[in-house]
């Protein structure tokens, strides 16, 4: 049996009508008719319709918030709570909490905040903020919650006065939904007519329309796996644990991972609606090779996605509670510990206590990274932005390689060539992959000789006195970062061999793997010799 199928691009308002598909042969005639209609969409941030007015409440009541919106695409929806009762375009992303975050069950109405039981703490501004792909929009409303006895005692004046500010607010709301009315009418005749897809629009391409077509298919066409697919309604997201340009990721909890019946807490990542299309490649790149990637101690390890029934796409991995590398490092700098070219760490979402670490300790990260990284290479794997931001510290202080989305798989040879220009960690960046643009496993080998100067510097910016303009020069002159302070000499040299101008006479991740070993191993033989000596006397 023969499928025929018509597409029509580019629709406009003259393309509405009937189609009949007409079929003969010998035997007769089938025809099948269907009416294709095209509807206006305007392209627009989202347009606040209706809120809530200010309330006052007792102590004890259910109170519910609402903001409507008009939006073309499912809007992304945040309610926040501010430390004060002003608000401005300038401030209403500062000196907040974000209360409700947006959820993929159906059930719930991102453009509903229902406060349970409400409380004296409950009393302040709260936000509604809504984004789609064309911009963002919000309206703040004031909270009172009074105690049970005042609420009680509220003279009769006072109330009145509450009714005809509710009177005044309610006028106010029907004079701007009729002027929002009037604005998306001429909005409509001024717009040239959008087009309607015959089949349900792609709500990938509704949140990033920006990129194109081929790309968006890519997405849409990977097909659903059973075995990573995470259904939407048993991801529940948490606090942001992190956030870039173009990027976010969220703590959150999935119910049924795996099989398993208690709750899995994990880290999802998504893209911001504003992300280029190179984003949304790496972010695609870095999911597939995850797949591809078997369970590791030393790599953060993927754990599903969530690709259909929702508008954003979600990569679930592994969580790890003490967060990257660079930071767990700068909080733990020994007390003395004082060089130019140093950062505080941000504030983080990962508020785990910590334990000090010793100098066996960044000798055992140093070697659990190397192991990481040998598995990597010997699934013929580049990961080309190896750095302390990019490792993630686990329970145990187990550390695992993450963000993959600059990896690259190399099968046929040994080499990667990038071919376009973007954002690159250029401190971290060997010199072939510097001046020709190739990358391998040596080139992996010289980003970590500089992770091992970050280990030892305790989270320390390297070339953190160099311009960026004379870095080239310098390293193709041969000059290398010095010594750092808790560093060994032995280590060191470790480093100067990782930042060879050749490349095939840097150490392999397998050597490093076996020189570190050793060190832990001699390390443990003098504290079992220095705890027997002390048993003996």
């Amino acid at each position: 049996m023969k499928k025929w199928s018509l597409t029509v691009f580019n629709l406009v308002q003259d393309d509405k009508g009937n189609y009949t598909c007409i079929i003969n042969n010998t035997l007769g005639t089938l025809q099948h008719s269907v009416v294709l209609s095209v509807l206006h969409l305007v392209r627009d941030k989202p347009l606040v319709h209706f809120t809530s007015p200010n309330q006052t409440v007792e102590e004890g009541t259910d109170v519910s918030l609402v903001c409507r919106f008009y939006s073309s695409d499912p809007p992304f929806v945040q309610w926040l709570k501010h430390y004060t009762n002003q608000s401005s375009d300038q401030e209403v992303y500062d000196n907040f909490v974000v209360v409700k975050y947006p959820s993929f069950k159906q059930e719930d109405d991102p453009e509903k905040l229902t406060i349970a039981n409400a409380t004296l703490n409950d009393t302040g501004m709260y936000t509604c903020a809504a984004q789609n792909a064309y911009g963002s929009s919000y309206h703040s409303m004031y909270l009172t919650v009074l105690p049970f006895n005042q609420s009680q005692t509220m003279s009769m004046p006072h109330i009145a006065h509450s009714q005809n500010t509710i009177i005044v607010i309610a006028v106010v709301v029907i004079i701007m939904a009729v002027l929002v009315t009037i604005v998306l009418i001429a909005w409509r005749k001024l717009r040239r007519p959008r087009m309607i897809l015959l089949k349900p629009p792609n709500t990938f391409s509704s949140i990033y329309p920006h990129i194109p077509q081929s790309i968006m298919s890519e997405v849409v066409d990977i097909p659903k796996d059973d075995i990573w697919e995470v259904p939407r309604e048993n991801l529940q997201l948490g606090n942001p644990l992190g956030e870039g340009a173009f990027g976010q990721v969220f703590k959150g909890v999935v119910i049924g991972l795996h099989g398993k019946m208690e709750p899995t807490v994990v880290a999802v990542k998504m893209l911001k609606p504003d992300a280029s299309e190179k984003e949304l490649r790496d972010l695609i790149q870095e999911m597939k090779t995850m797949k591809k990637i078997e369970r590791h101690k030393n790599i953060i390890n993927f754990e599903g996605c969530c690709m259909h029934g929702g508008s954003l796409l979600q990569v679930i991995v592994e969580y790890a509670p003490y967060g990257n590398l660079r930071d767990f490092l700068i909080k733990q700098r020994p007390p003395a510990h004082t060089a130019s070219g140093y950062e505080p760490p941000r504030a983080s979402p990962y508020s785990t206590e910590l334990h000090p670490i010793t100098n066996k300790d960044l000798i055992s990260f140093s070697y659990q990274i190397a192991r990481g990284m040998e598995y990597l290479s010997s699934r013929k794997i580049i990961h080309r932005d190896l750095a302390a931001r990019n490792v993630l510290v686990a329970e145990d202080y187990v550390l695992k390689i993450a963000d993959f989305g600059l990896t690259r798989e190399v099968v046929e040879n040994d080499y990667y060539r990038h071919l376009s220009d973007g954002r690159l960690p250029v401190k971290w960046m060997a010199l072939e992959s510097l001046f020709d643009k190739c990358y391998t496993t040596k080139s992996d080998v010289w980003s970590f000789g500089v992770l091992l100067w970050e280990i030892f510097s305790y989270g320390g910016i390297p070339y953190a006195s160099v311009p960026l303009e004379n870095l080239f020069q310098l390293l193709k002159d041969g000059i290398r970062m010095e010594k750092p302070k808790y560093c060994s000499p032995e280590l060191y040299k470790i480093m100067l061999k990782c930042w060879l101008p050749e490349p095939t006479l840097r150490p392999c991740f397998t050597s490093l793997v076996k020189t570190f070993d050793r060190m832990l191993e001699s390390m443990n033989l003098v504290s079992e010799w220095s705890f027997f000596s002390q048993c003996n006397h």
